[in-house]
């Protein structure tokens, strides 16, 4: 799953290129970014990740997290108005946090 992301990487910090990052993984797209069903299906079909959450970026992008039913790999996807769709973030062992109450913050000493 982060091959293409490590790629990617490679090929714009100083010293990577393109050319090692595909000598390293050869199966890797060119770009992290494409259309959002493309990205979607190969996340259900690779991964078996289904979107679980979502959010309204500031700057207007919807931000929506996959993750597998075994919470085993999460994807975390940015789409644009346009429909172009980035993936921004993966890894594994996702855990949804359920909110609690906020704590009253502690009196400050002399207020």
């Amino acid at each position: 799953m982060f091959h293409w992301l490590v790629a990617l990487l490679l090929s714009v910090l100083p010293g990577g290129s393109p050319a090692a990052a595909e000598a390293s993984f050869p199966e890797t797209p060119d770009l992290p970014c494409t259309g959002y069903a493309q990205i979607r299906g190969e996340l259900a079909r690779s991964y078996a990740e289904a979107p679980v959450s979502i959010g309204l970026q500031s700057n207007g992008h919807l931000l929506q997290m996959f993750a597998s039913s075994g919470n085993d790999t999460w994807t975390m996807v940015s789409l644009a108005p346009n429909g172009q769709a980035c993936v921004v973030a993966a890894g594994s062992d996702w855990q949804s946090l359920k909110p609690g109450r906020p704590t009253p913050a502690a009196p400050e000493e002399g207020a």
